[in-house]
């Protein structure tokens, strides 16, 4: 299986230990093949989330698992914020909607996993487009855990357990995430 890891920081340029860094020190500890596109500051390779770039890096045949480490609002996944000087005015600019995902058919056959906030509400569209699965908390989840949450369900997950199974591991393991569920 390989992992394809869509990254949206609110505040790029501010080193910190993201979600997708942890994540991504993992798979490469664990020889776990993933894509990373991260508009994050700390990464050599920099890459601006548009809705058509979004779908284009989504058309590669060879994920299984589709990441999404961005924020979530109740309109749906933020792609893109604005450029205020002050992190607390930066405003989404860029918003993939329930009705953008649902047109998006590259999710045909992927397991959708997300940390973005709120998330679950985005699952049937993710499921009409397709998808096989979708992994996403119903509300507000705390973010200083969840690199660590996320390693240990993608090591059960990998390790052969089903996607329930993994995910109510890291849960036992992490009560904070309680709200994550399994949708299929």
């Amino acid at each position: 299986m390989k992992v394809a890891i869509f990254e949206v920081c609110r505040s790029p340029e501010i080193k910190k230990k993201t979600e997708s860094l942890i994540i991504s020190h993992f798979f490469t500890k664990q020889a776990i093949d993933y894509k990373l596109y991260s508009n994050d500051g700390i990464w050599q390779e920099k890459t601006i989330l548009d809705k058509y770039s979004f779908r284009l890096y989504l058309k590669k045949p060879d994920f299984n698992i589709v990441h999404l480490a961005m924020h979530g609002t109740n309109d749906g996944l933020i792609l893109q914020w604005s450029n205020a000087k002050n992190i607390g005015e930066r405003v989404p600019e860029v918003i993939l909607t329930d009705f953008d995902i649902s047109l998006i058919r590259e999710w045909q056959g992927k397991i959708v996993v997300s940390g973005a906030c709120s998330s679950a509400q985005l699952a049937d569209s993710f499921l009409a487009a397709g998808a096989a699965a979708v992994i996403a908390p119903q509300s507000s989840i705390p973010w200083t855990n969840l690199g660590l949450f996320f390693s240990l369900f993608y090591k059960n997950l990998f390790s052969g357990k089903d996607l329930r199974l993994a995910l109510d591991l890291a849960v036992w393991q992490f009560p904070e995430y309680e709200s994550y569920s399994v949708v299929r």
